[in-house]
């Protein structure tokens, strides 16, 4: 499950490219790595995840996951700075890459920043 909702979250259109942050992992050859489901990422290629509404939905199945705000390392955890009661990962052998929303893709967004996209690309490795 990737997004569930109580109430139908509004689907939107970017109207520009929108800045975004993502948690990754690195495997042994250097490759970003998403820390869920082991999927493989390359900077600055465009992926796209066609499988996704394009109407108010309060259960998405596919997309593209990210925040809006950039994640706080505390405590041993990477915590989203919307909502700081339940911490997104363990900062052991996890860092945080700026990535975009291209212009046109479908997104949505929960009241914690939290974002599902349908397209997304990988800028650059934050340093924080």
């Amino acid at each position: 499950m990737c997004w569930l909702s109580n109430i139908p979250v509004n689907c939107i259109i970017t109207k520009d490219n929108i800045k975004v942050y993502k948690i990754f992992n690195k495997n042994v050859e250097g490759q970003l790595i998403s820390p869920i489901y082991d999927f493989k990422w390359e900077i600055g290629k465009l992926y796209v995840e066609n499988d996704i509404p394009n109407y108010p939905s309060s259960v998405i199945n596919k997309g593209f996951h990210s925040l809006k705000t950039t994640p706080i390392r505390r405590f041993g955890y990477w915590w989203n700075r919307s909502y700081r009661n339940l911490p997104l990962l363990t900062d052991r052998g996890h860092f945080v890459c700026i990535c975009e929303i291209p212009k046109g893709s479908i997104y949505f967004e929960n009241k914690y920043k939290e974002v599902v996209s349908n397209k997304l690309i990988v800028k650059h490795v934050l340093e924080i």
